[in-house]
This record gives structure tokens, C-alpha cells and sequence, in this order.
């Protein structure tokens, strides 16, 4: 287990480090070299946030189950990185109004947030659906350990792609239409900038959003794991180590 953690955490510094660079390159491509300067500088703060959170996480873990699902959790926080660096190069651009920039972001928040409270409320509603999650993850009260992955697999989550209003059978469809707005947004930039930003920043809120899903999932694991662990009088261990 310690190695395996190792591993994601080496991972995770290196698309860190790549998202962060690569994301200053295109805003210096796409807003001047001046602007790329000034985005490495502040994504480059953001980036070292995030690992130092997760290497603090890292060190603490020795197998215990809370500490791992949050570790996981800030891994995530690692892709949601990645993609907020293709969608940051639309608040360097000066062809692009303020109005604009302030409605992208506006989104690109809100749908965290909802996406966040849907994977946290999706992870209870399959979890009080499960039949006996402690027989299910052979839950040891003399060693305090409990295989959790199998109680994740047993629980069948599916997350999706989730806008406000649009019917989870589409998601598919509408994750294609995203991408191919996308790809339109970046080519018509300089001639119509307005449209760009939306086009541009709105798949890449969207993508953004569906990893705060997914970090949700293990909040709402972490405060299952607090739960049990408050009841018990234990500290569950991963049967894993």
C-alpha cells in the first residue's frame, strides 16, 4: 500500500508540474509571453498547494482508512488541476471582455459545487442501499481493519457527466458536443473573442466539475469512515496494507 501511494504521489508531481507548464505555454500563446510569465508564476503556487496537501497527507497515512480516502481525494484534486489549466488561459486574454470572464468562472464554480454535493449525496444513497457493507468489507474488530475497496466495488457508483438540467442520458452525447465547442472556441479566438470564452471555458468547466464529483465520492466516504470510527471508538486501518 505505502508503495503503490508512492507512486500516485510521484505521478501526481509530475502532472502537476507538466499541467502547470503546459498551461503557462498556451496562455503565452495565446495572450503573449508577458501573461505566460504571470501564469507560471501564480498556477506555479497553486500547483505546489496541492502537492504540499497531498505529501502531508502521504506521510501521515501508515494504512490508516481515513487518511487514504482523503489522500485519494486530494489526488483528484490533481486532474481537476490539469483541466483548469486549459480553461485559465481565457482569463489572461485581453480580447476577451470582463463580463465574459466573470460568467465562465461564475459557471465553472457553481458547477463544482453542484457536482461536488452530488457525488457526496450519491455515495450515502448507495451506501444506506447496500445490504451489510461490514460483512461485505470483512471487517476485522480485533485488528480494525476493513477491506473498503470492496465495499466501493459492491456499491456500484456511477458517476456522469452532470449539468443542471440536462438528463443523465445525455451526458455522453453532451461531453462529445462539449469537446467539439471546445476545439470551435480555441480556433475563433482573436475574431470573436465573446464566443470564444464560452465556447472555450464551458466544456472545460464541465470536465472540471465531473472530478469534483468524484471528489465528493470520497468526502462523503471520509464522512462515513469519521462516522463509524466515532461510533466504535476505533481507528479503522485498510485491510490492504
Amino acid at each position: 500500500m505505502e508503495k503503490s501511494t508512492s507512486t500516485i504521489l510521484f505521478v501526481s508531481f509530475f502532472l502537476l508540474t507538466g499541467s502547470t507548464i503546459g498551461g503557462s505555454m498556451l496562455v503565452s500563446k495565446l495572450a503573449g509571453e508577458s501573461a505566460g510569465h504571470a501564469s507560471i508564476f501564480f498556477s506555479g503556487i497553486g500547483a505546489m498547494l496541492i502537492f504540499l496537501v497531498q505529501f502531508s497527507l502521504y506521510r501521515k497515512i501508515r494504512g490508516r482508512l481515513l487518511l487514504l480516502i482523503l489522500f485519494a481525494g486530494a489526488v483528484f484534486l490533481t486532474l481537476a488541476w490539469l483541466l483548469l489549466c486549459l480553461f485559465m488561459p481565457i482569463l489572461w486574454m485581453n480580447t476577451m471582455p470582463i463580463y465574459a470572464k466573470a460568467i465562465a468562472v461564475t459557471i465553472l464554480l457553481l458547477l463544482c459545487a453542484v457536482n461536488f454535493k452530488k457525488g457526496e449525496n450519491d455515495f450515502f444513497v448507495k451506501w444506506n442501499a447496500a445490504p451489510d457493507p461490514f460483512r461485505i468489507g470483512n471487517f476485522d474488530p480485533v485488528k480494525k481493519t476493513i477491506a473498503w475497496e470492496k465495499i466501493l466495488l459492491s456499491l456500484r457508483q456511477e458517476p456522469n457527466l452532470y449539468i443542471p438540467g440536462l438528463p443523465s442520458r445525455f451526458s455522453t452525447a453532451g461531453g462529445v458536443l462539449l469537446a467539439i465547442f471546445m476545439l470551435i472556441g480555441l480556433n475563433f479566438r482573436s475574431a470573436f473573442p465573446v464566443f470564444s470564452a464560452f465556447a472555450w471555458g464551458i466544456p472545460s468547466a464541465v470536465a472540471t466539475s465531473f472530478i469534483f464529483q468524484l471528489i465528493g465520492q470520497k468526502m462523503g466516504e471520509a464522512r462515513k469512515v469519521k462516522e463509524i470510527q466515532s461510533e466504535l471508538k476505533i481507528e479503522l486501518q485498510s485491510a490492504g496494507r
